[in-house]
């Protein structure tokens, strides 16, 4: 069996349950607020409309999980939300009019809280989903982790290669912890012991904010070891071949159209483990359904909405669409095809 990556983690009665909820809420609102056009203004009425609100938005909120939102849960909550404003404004007026002194009071502060009201929805980023926020916290990620490689580069004249093989098998994202000012998670790393020895556990369960992303619901194996969010492409003819790296110059693909790093969550790889995305192995599709709910054995794949993100040999970071062409997918792995791409 072949699952579908990445999988819902949304449990299908929630989903169920919080549509419904928040259709009989819709319903309920315009009819009660038929009703209360039709009888004289309460104070209660200002009070049951902000637990409409608050309702709806709780219920929108629960169906939001990394990339699985609602857009109908969203537009619902927004419809409540227009709806309660304006039986809000409508009652604090009728409250104004003449015969309604002892309600003087709610009419002026009724109004700035609804004034609060509409400027908490109109303050940017509320409305914007985790996934987003999640999506551009592993771009910048990635654009950081290029930094710190043209670093070596810089300095040492090559990239670093993706494994030492002595005294024990180690990965790059382990030696690149001085570059990100994280030594002292360095220094408690042995390098004679195997990644997966006792001694390294407890460094495998502590992984930089900088190798994770926010919307891997499932970040750790069963030792408790952190996977890593980016891997490294490797094999024939790409940036980190054969246990090392190509310099500058032997990248005759060029450096913007050359994948170094990318986004491979399906691939559930601990962060010290000296494994990347060998593209020799790897089939050149991303987000391709593995045979777990986890699992995706593609060049590519993360928890982003339709597709995976990558950090060009340039240094930059680009999206890359789930749909994109195989055939360009495998190019740009490569550093020195000669393929000739387009734009992707």
């Amino acid at each position: 069996m072949t699952y579908t990556f990445p999988p819902d983690p949304r449990p299908l009665w929630l989903v169920v349950t919080a549509h419904a909820a928040l259709a009989v809420l819709l319903l309920g609102s315009v009819l009660l607020f038929v009703r209360q056009a039709r009888r004289a203004p309460l104070l209660s009425g200002i009070a049951f409309w902000v637990g409409a609100v608050v309702t709806a938005w709780v219920l929108a909120l629960s169906l939001f999980f990394g990339q699985f939102d609602s857009l109908v849960a969203l537009v619902i909550a927004l419809a409540v939300s227009f709806i309660a404003a304006i039986a809000m404004f409508v009652t604090t007026w009728r409250l104004a009019m003449p015969g309604n002194v002892t309600d003087r009071l709610a009419a002026i502060v009724c109004p700035i809280g609804v004034l609060f009201f509409v400027l908490w929805l109109l303050t940017p980023g509320l409305g914007e989903p985790p996934e987003a926020i999640h999506r551009r916290q592993c771009r910048d990620n990635l654009r950081a982790i290029g930094r710190q490689l043209h670093d070596v580069l810089d300095k040492t004249g090559s990239f670093p290669p993706a494994i030492v093989q002595m005294p024990a098998p180690r990965s790059w994202r382990v030696d690149l912890l001085p570059w990100i000012k994280n030594a002292p998670l360095r220094s408690r790393y042995n390098d004679a012991a195997a990644w997966d020895n006792l001694q390294n556990e407890p460094v495998a369960q502590q992984p930089p904010d900088l190798y994770v992303c926010r919307s891997n619901f499932n970040p750790a194996d069963a030792h408790g070891r952190r996977y890593t969010a980016y891997a490294a492409v490797t094999g024939s003819r790409s940036i980190f071949e054969n246990g090392t790296s190509r310099q500058p110059a032997a990248i005759t693909d060029g450096l913007s159209n050359t994948i170094l790093v990318v986004e491979a969550c399906g691939q559930e790889i601990v962060w010290t483990e000296p494994r990347d995305v060998d593209i020799s192995r790897s089939p050149a599709r991303i987000n391709l359904g593995g045979s777990t709910r986890t699992h995706s054995p593609g060049i590519g794949s993360s928890y982003h909405h339709g597709g995976s993100q990558v950090l060009m040999a340039d240094g930059t970071a680009r999206f890359l669409s789930e749909r994109i062409d195989p055939r360009v997918l495998k190019a740009i792995s490569t550093a020195a095809g000669g393929e000739t791409v387009d734009d992707f």
